[in-house]
């Protein structure tokens, strides 16, 4: 299976939404479905392109920075589940499915 924000974004840049299977899936406990599968990500970098698309560049800044910041202090390269971590922390709150379906994609 793969993550559910790398299904996310690609549904988002292809068809303009995702599938009612994703949003059923990741809105079955009554929760937000982007809100959800944010929290279930191991992709950090969906994540920050996620943040790109949804135009949420501070956000994005943001935690790339603080991925820099740990890669400079460690010395290391930041592993997926890692970077999403660190992406969860400093952006808590994604945008919302509601805010994705708005975005015009023939702008971008």
């Amino acid at each position: 299976m793969s993550d559910p924000i790398d299904e996310l974004l690609d549904a988002m840049t292809s068809d303009g939404k995702p599938s009612l299977a994703w949003i059923v899936r990741w809105s079955a406990d009554g929760r937000e479905p982007v809100a959800a599968a944010w929290e279930a990500s191991d992709a950090g970098f969906a994540m920050l392109n996620l943040l790109a698309f949804a135009g949420r560049t501070y956000s994005r800044r943001r935690a790339m920075a603080a991925v820099e910041d740990h890669r400079a202090t460690y010395q290391g390269a930041v592993a997926g589940s890692l970077r999403a971590a660190i992406v969860r922390r400093e952006v808590p709150v994604p945008p919302t499915l509601e805010e994705l379906m708005k975005i015009d994609r023939n702008v971008r």
